[in-house]
């Protein structure tokens, strides 16, 4: 993917996870555009990764 290059999609969903979004998103300082695009690169990272253990899992295993 050429990441100077932008795209616009719509996107549907549910009234209650944006706003979760835009909260978590400036928690972090972040716009709401830049915490979904992190979120998806995340997921697609993990999903082209499944052997390795998530980090949630990791920490429940230490404790």
């Amino acid at each position: 993917m050429d990441s100077l290059r932008h795209e616009n999609i719509p996107v549907r969903i549910a009234l209650s996870l944006r706003q979760q979004a835009e909260d978590l998103a400036r928690q972090q300082g972040i716009s709401l555009n830049h915490f979904v695009t992190q979120a998806l690169e995340e997921k697609m990272w993990r999903m082209q990764h499944p052997a390795l253990p998530s980090l949630a899992s990791r920490l429940r295993s230490a404790s």
